[in-house]
């Protein structure tokens, strides 16, 4: 965060609502890329799954049936 200076004018209206639609989007960003994020781990996860159910029925297949 910036120092104060006392010399400094105080920002106007206008820029004062720039700053504020700034910070709004940049929320707004991070709260998406977390999202997806979230989404990538889900889809590694239930690959996952997905693969370790198809191996342990495989495994139990060859137990029941053999070679």
């Amino acid at each position: 965060m910036a120092k104060f200076d006392p010399l400094k004018r105080p920002p106007t209206y206008l820029e004062s609502m720039e700053l504020l639609r700034r910070a709004d989007q940049q929320v707004k960003d991070k709260e998406e890329r977390a999202f997806l994020w979230s989404g990538m781990v889900g889809i590694v996860c239930l690959i996952g799954m997905v693969g370790g159910i198809g191996l342990m029925i495989f495994g139990v297949g060859q137990m029941i049936f053999g070679r």
